[in-house]
């Protein structure tokens, strides 16, 4: 056997899936501090079983989980599997090859498997016992492990040595073998204690059981005799009863024929209800439908005036439609006749800006002319004029820029006159506007209101259709818990239904006839049912009922004799067991007599059992028989109270379930009795009816109050939605009113711009008239002063000048018709663009009337046609009430016929009730009689009941079966006597325990079991203390001759590591080989014999090291694990330890976990553990042979 493979994943640092290959040979492990490498000798000695979590360097076993990393996320489970080969056979198992797994999961749940197969961390243990191979074997050494073995105390060392030695599986079985030891003592001290207490119970029921026995042998005798005597009274009274039955059957043929005869008229006074009630239906139904059509007439009526208010409406919106159009109408006439008369003076500003153009251009030819004469005059005159020219010069100059001025005043003020007018025009437009404004404010603060008033409507109906939805939600929580309460009842209904069925609680017998008779009918035919099911029992009175009747729940009835007699052979043919079967026809009642009913008034009475159920009149003898004599009452002290006056003559039942039977006897305590529930299963079965009938129509009536909310959701969300039309409308006006809004407030913006640039004009326009006017006035007192000064020259050119004044003159003449001819000019172009700017904004006017009269022509056609369509549904309505009115005239005249029929049928009716009332009294007359014989009828069966009931409840038998006691040589004369006598005997027995028979029988049956089963323990006990001598014998040779064996190894391999020097192992005790210390000594060469524990580092791990290769020379281990064991090692012992190594190597394999050179150097298989991840370890592997090669 070898170690094949050892698959690592997600055990401490392997977090990803890790397989190691292992041949045969020597295997060295290699990595830096900190890779890993330990991690390998960790999950062998996992896998291999290991359960202390500080052995394997954690906390906790979870510990061994890989934790995750800064990149990685730790993993939920750790597995490590082992595969050994098994060729050789070494491993009691039938593979060749053999893997251990196991698995352990952050939850804490830990898997064990060989060869995959589920098995129990034990199993392993057993298999690898004595092999070396285990948690606690010689094949793993692990870090510091060698310091262990020489720093324990000497009696810790044995672990080691006794795997060795291969008494591991004889010290389990001696183990073993103790714990069945310690159990079998145990158990012993158990019976024996057992023993004596029940010897001590056997004396005193000895002599319980003698005397129960004698009281069984008088009870026996006392039984025959009283079912004789009761034989004797009951033949009696049946001949008593029999003669007033035969009085009462010839009344009851008198009574049935006016029985009859009454019946009849009944049924034709019944015949006669149902035609009266048929006929009111009729009236009731005439009446109904009389009803509806006068509502529809009434509704369509109200459909009528709303449709007239609906046509007025559209009247009325027609009407004002119309006023605003003819308002449009006039608006716009007057804005096209203004346009008319800007486009006549435009024209005529025109024509006379033409002229005005063509007389300016024959002035300027005029003046070049006349200016061309004056030129050559003046140059004729200039010598002579020389003197003047200049002031006449200047004179005209003046006189010139006078006229100049004088034109460009008159058109200054002409220019402010015409921008006054345009001032006046636009303030006129902007009041319009401004007055237009405010009706669209006007209306729009109306709109927000009516939006608000919207607003705050859709905000209620919010809040009423969110507390309604609140309401909806509880009442469909409410149904969805009552559906789970109702699934709760029809389940438990179900359950109990389903024990009904199958007669759970009865006895076999009585399930075998019920289950059979389902299939059989004519079995079912005899049997009428269990008595059980033939009542219905209050639930205050169930357990006093039950206790009552006890059994007899279980009993059939049938209805005849013949009927019980077939279901007892079917019984006994199929042996279905035994039952008790009433039949109807030979049952007879028992009830109290006259005197016992007194008890009825006694306090604490509640009522006779029979008269506090309820029963199928037919089975009043079966009832009254099982439960005629049986008084209720509310307390165990009215009963008792109630047994004294009476006698104990009948049976008492307190509503605790207590019993006083008749003689006395009285039973009570627990009220857990065989047949509880039986009642009570058939009463729960009627509470889980109602209750399921309670819960669907709670769920039924919620369902209706949620569908009725759902509904009023649904109506508040449909006003809530016309709201939201209506406040999507205004929303809509509102954005075109304001749209108009907007509109004007540009109109007005740029009007007021427009005025504001006027009013500067204007004013411009002035500061520069009082320029010009001052201008002209200098220059007009310079043109004088000028004239002065040439007063006297003019003297002396007056004749030079005539003609040149006249040219003058002219000329001045000239440019005067000029210059005014250019201002008026300027004049007509500024009237013409402003005539024209008038026009245009007219024009604008006037279409955007016309495009609102289109409008609302438009919507006088539409309320025109809904008009109509009105119009049309108030004729429909007209129709309809005209055609309701007549239906409700044909059903007039069916009423007046159905109550006329009404009278004819209650008059009929009154007479029949006169008939019935006649035979009622004879019938009543012949019922008292018959009652008089029942009187007595019932007092004679009440005793007999009484006789029966006595005999039932103390022998539990009918008077059919009592026939088969009847004893002939019994002396009727005699029996009180003899029976008084009996009665006497018992008395004097005293206190009896009638199970005590039965006891005994148990207790000594027992008694003799116990002491067999002492014997045995005593014989177990002898055979494992000799089982133990033999293993610990065993252990005892085995131990000395392999730990001779060892020692004698250990000297060789110790002299071979140290060079020399001598060693051995010392049993401290040789007396007790199995439990004596084990003491280690040694002499290095050049030292003294000493203890271990005086030498050095190095040398005790060199010592510990030939302990262990010792121990592989006598008992070779299929591998071996060393984790750094040659940490101490110098250079020298290290080449010693390689060479041993690799001589061991051929019968051992070796796992090494080394960081020394001299190690690696002797291994056949390098393999790498790296942390190329941070936290993770990774495996590479060197095969030195391959290299070498």
């Amino acid at each position: 056997m070898y170690l094949k493979r050892l698959e690592i994943y997600g055990f401490k640092s392997f977090a990803n899936r890790v397989s190691i290959e292992f041949d045969r040979g020597i295997t060295a492990i290699v990595g830096p501090n900190g890779s890993g490498k330990s991690n390998i000798v960790d999950a062998i000695r996992w896998v291999l079983g290991e359960q202390s979590p500080k052995t394997l360097r954690g906390g906790r076993m979870e510990d061994v989980i890989f934790s995750g990393t800064q990149t990685r996320k730790p993993l939920g489970f750790a597995e490590v599997t082992l595969v050994l080969d098994n060729s050789d056979g070494v491993l009691p198992t039938d593979y060749s090859e053999v893997s251990v797994t196991r698995r352990v999961f952050r939850s804490g749940e830990s898997e064990y498997y060989i060869n995959r197969s589920p098995c129990r961390l034990k199993d392993i243990i057993e298999m690898f016992v004595d092999t070396g191979v285990g948690k606690d074997g010689y094949s793993i050494i692990g870090q510091g492990r060698v310091e262990e073995i020489l720093s324990m105390h000497s009696e810790s060392r044995r672990e080691i040595f006794e795997e060795a030695a291969g008494i591991m599986k004889y010290k389990l079985r001696r183990e073993e073998a103790q714990r069945k030891l310690q159990k079998a003592h145990e158990n012993l001290v158990r019976v024996e204690d057992i023993l004596a207490e029940l010897h001590q119970q056997l004396t005193p029921l000895e002599s319980q059981a003698r005397i129960a026995q004698q009281y069984l042998d008088l009870r026996e005798r006392l039984k025959i005799l009283e079912i004789n005597r009761f034989v004797a009274q009951y033949n009696r009274y049946v001949n008593r009863i029999k003669g007033i039955k035969d009085q009462i059957e010839l009344i009851d043929g008198d009574i049935i024929n006016h029985k009859e005869q009454l019946s009849n008229d009944e049924q034709a006074k019944y015949e006669l209800q149902d035609k009266l009630e048929s006929l009111q239906k009729d009236i009731e139904r005439y009446n109904e439908s009389r009803h509806s059509l006068i509502q529809k007439i009434e509704s369509a009526k109200s459909e009528k005036r709303l449709i007239h208010e609906k046509i007025n409406q559209y009247i009325r919106d027609n009407q004002r439609l119309k006023t605003e159009i003819r308002e449009h109408e006039e608006y716009i006439r007057q804005n096209e006749s203004r346009i008319d008369f800007f486009r006549q003076e435009k024209q005529a500003n025109d024509e006379i800006l033409k002229v005005k153009k063509t007389e300016l251009s024959e002035l300027n030819s005029g003046l070049n002319r006349v200016q061309d004469e004056l030129d050559n005059r003046q140059q004729l005159a200039e010598n002579q004029r020389r003197g003047v020219v200049r002031i006449i010069n200047r004179i005209a100059e003046y006189r010139n820029n006078i006229v100049k001025n004088q034109t460009r005043s008159e058109n200054i003020l002409e220019s402010y006159n015409n921008t006054r007018k345009l001032i006046d025009l636009r303030t006129d437009e902007k009041a319009r506007l401004e007055s237009s404004e405010k009706q669209i404010k006007d209306r729009l603060n109306n709109i927000r209101a009516e939006k608000d008033s919207i607003i705050s409507q859709c905000n209620d109906l919010k809040a009423k259709i969110n507390s309604n939805r609140e309401v909806v939600d509880r009442y469909r929580k409410a149904i969805q818990t009552g559906k789970q309460r109702l699934e709760g009842l029809r389940s438990r209904y179900q359950l109990l239904n389903d024990m009904s069925i199958t007669y759970e609680g009865f006895s076999r017998a009585i399930y075998r006839i019920v289950a059979e008779s389902r299939r059989n009918k004519l079995l079912a035919n005899k049997i009428c049912g269990v008595v059980a099911e033939l009542i219905e029992v209050p639930r205050e009175y169930e357990l006093a009922i039950e206790i009552a009747l006890g059994n007899s729940l279980q009993h059939i009835v049938t209805e005849s004799e013949e009927d019980a007699k077939y279901l007892i052979e079917f019984l006994r043919k199929n042996k279905y067991g035994r039952a008790t079967f009433l039949p109807i026809s030979s049952v007879r009642p028992r009830g109290l007599t006259r005197k016992e009913k007194e008890a009825l008034n006694l306090p604490g009475c509640v009522g006779i059992a029979s008269q506090l159920i309820q029963f199928d009149p037919r089975y009043t003898d079966i009832f009254e028989n099982l439960l005629g004599r049986v008084v209720i009452t509310e307390t165990l002290d009215h009963a008792i109270a109630m047994a004294k006056k009476f006698g104990y003559t009948f049976r008492i039942v307190t509503l605790q379930g207590d019993v006083l039977h008749p003689g006395g006897s009285i039973s009570g305590g627990s009220s857990e009795q065989r047949n509880t529930g039986l009642l009570g299963r058939k009463r729960e079965m009627s509470e889980l009816q109602q209750a399921i009938r309670d819960e669907e129509n709670s769920i039924a009536r919620d369902q209706t109050k949620l569908s009725e909310k759902e509904k009023e959701c649904e109506e508040l969300e449909l006003e809530l939605s016309r709201n939201e039309d209506r406040l999507q409308q205004q929303e809509l006006i509102r954005t075109a009113e304001e749209e108009k809004a907007l509109h004007i407030a540009n109109e007005l913006r740029k009007i007021n711009k427009e005025l504001a640039e006027l009013h500067s004009k204007a004013n411009k326009l002035n500061d520069e008239l009082k320029l010009v006017q001052e201008l002209i006035d200098n220059q007009l007192k310079e043109v004088n002063r000028l004239e002065e000064q040439n007063a006297g020259v003019q003297n002396v050119l007056e004749s030079m000048d005539i003609d040149l004044k006249e040219s003058i003159k002219q000329k001045e003449k000239l440019e005067s018709q000029i210059a005014e001819i250019r201002v008026e000019l300027a004049s007509l172009e500024q009237k013409g663009t402003a005539v024209s700017q008038q026009i245009l904004y007219l024009e604008s006017d006037v279409n955007r009337n016309k495009e609102s009269i289109g409008r609302k022509l438009e919507l006088i056609k539409i309320n025109s046609n809904e008009v109509e369509k009105q119009k049309d549904a108030l004729n429909l309505h007209q129709k309809d009430i005209e055609y309701w009115q007549n239906e409700i005239d044909k059903l007039c005249t069916l009423l007046r016929n159905k109550e006329e029929e009404k009278n004819e049928y209650n008059d009929q009716m009154k007479a029949l009730d006169q008939r019935i009332k006649k035979l009622t009294e004879a019938i009543g007359s012949i019922t008292d009689k018959k009652h008089r014989f029942e009187v007595q009828l019932s007092r004679l069966e009440a005793e007999l009941e009484n006789l029966l009931n006595n005999m039932w409840d103390e022998y539990g038998i009918t008077y059919n079966s009592a026939l088969d006691y009847l004893d002939d040589s019994i002396k009727m004369n005699n029996i009180n006597v003899e029976i008084q006598s009996i009665k006497e005997k018992i008395a004097a027995l005293g206190e009896v325990n009638i199970n005590a028979i039965d006891e005994l029988k148990r207790v000594r049956e027992r008694y003799r079991f116990l002491e067999m089963q002492r014997s045995d323990l005593i014989e177990a006990k002898e055979d494992l203390s000799r089982v133990i001598r033999q293993i610990t014998k065993q252990m005892e040779d085995k131990f000395a001759q392999e730990f001779e064996q060892i020692n004698r190894h250990f000297q060789e391999v110790f002299t071979k590591l140290f060079g020399g020097g001598t060693a051995r192992l010392i049993l401290e005790d040789q007396t007790d080989i199995l439990n004596s210390g084990i003491e280690i000594v040694a002499q290095p060469p050049g030292k003294k014999l000493q203890n271990i524990s005086l030498l050095s580092g190095g040398e005790k791990a060199l010592t510990a090291i030939a302990i262990l290769f010792a121990i592989l020379k006598r008992k070779p281990t299929a591998f071996c694990v060393l984790d750094e064991i040659e940490t101490s090692l110098d250079e020298g012992n290290l080449d010693n330890l390689g060479q041993f190594i690799k001589e061991f190597s051929k019968d051992t394999q070796f796992i090494v976990v080394t960081h020394r050179r001299n190690t690696m150097q002797v291994s056949d298989v390098l393999y790498g553990i790296v942390m190329e991840e941070k936290g993770v370890s990774n495996l590479v592997s060197v095969r030195l042979e391959d290299r070498a090669s």
